[in-house]
């Protein structure tokens, strides 16, 4: 059973939340809104009124694919990406664009609309990334894999610090998320997609449970240890590091304005750019403080 994936929605503004929503029709214009969700602020601080919000717009048979807009609600700086559900499932399934928009999935989210979908796309995107992440165990320390035992935590921790790697901005956010006490609750609705996601590779024979530890099978040891296996791993870095840097710096780049006290571009209903902002990722300051003895021989 699914539970807890999506931050729930507690102090949300309604009044500000009903005009992300019509803002998301607008966008849509004759496309059907297949779900929305909005990226939570989970730095330590306090997030301030001039920080920048993102909105994801998955839209069913969306023609223009990708579109990035901005809007000015109540005075903060929104963004809204709005993607067609075929590439997103796509971002998820295979990392179309180095899960560049999925990547929202894996922090903190409040789901605006159509939770179930989104969970579901939030599980299958890290069932996919833990698959990789046992692979590159497997092939990094082949004589190792049967006696190996891995922490769930060790998969939501290395994940997060991989986008830190490809999009370094993102370090001090991450870091303040994952060590900060008043985050918890959070880290725990993160943890949640990755336990699920486990449960079902559990089922698919990949791996086992032992005192609350992963264990990989034999047939999954047995396969990975293709070649093949690493040189596909190692290619979608690529696309990772582009397409995250890409959609990474834009609201980057609006809250810096918006810090500097420079006044926002044009109050037009919106100001729209072609397919290429992407939403945040994620990082760490400290590898040893996240990662506390992720794996060990039995």
């Amino acid at each position: 059973m699914i539970w807890g994936l999506a931050h729930k929605e507690t102090h949300e503004n309604s009044v500000f939340r009903e005009q992300i929503l019509n803002s998301c029709k607008h966008i849509a214009g004759p496309s059907v809104i297949s779900a929305v969700c909005r990226s939570d602020d989970y730095a330590i601080e306090a997030p301030t009124a001039k920080s920048t919000v993102e909105i994801l717009v998955v839209l069913k048979d969306f023609q223009p694919r990708l579109m990035s807009y901005v809007r000015v609600i109540d005075g903060r700086n929104v963004v809204f990406f709005a993607v067609g559900d075929w590439i997103l499932e796509r971002d998820v399934d295979r990392g179309f664009l180095g899960e560049a928009l999925a990547s929202m999935l894996l922090f903190p989210y409040t789901a605006l609309l159509n939770e179930v979908y989104l969970q579901k796309q939030e599980v299958a995107l890290k069932r996919r990334l833990i698959l990789e992440l046992l692979e590159n165990l497997v092939l990094s320390y082949p004589e190792l894999s049967h006696q190996m035992r891995v922490k769930p935590e060790y998969f939501m921790y290395e994940v997060m610090l991989s986008r830190v790697r490809v999009f370094p901005p993102m370090a001090y956010g991450t870091a303040s998320f994952l060590c900060g006490e008043a985050n918890s609750a959070k880290v725990g609705s993160v943890l949640q997609g990755y336990l699920e996601a486990l449960v079902q590779l559990q089922k698919g024979g990949v791996i086992n449970f032992a005192d609350n530890y992963v264990v990989l099978s034999d047939a999954f040891i047995s396969a990975s240890k293709n070649p093949a296996v690493r040189f596909t791993n190692t290619i979608k870095n690529a696309p990772r590091a582009l397409f995250t840097s890409l959609f990474g710096v834009f609201p980057q780049l609006l809250n810096f304005l918006s810090q500097r006290r420079i006044p926002p571009a044009a109050q037009l209903p919106f100001a729209e750019q072609r397919s290429s902002l992407p939403l945040p990722n994620s990082a760490v300051e400290k590898r040893a403080r996240l990662r506390p003895q992720l794996c060990r021989p039995s």
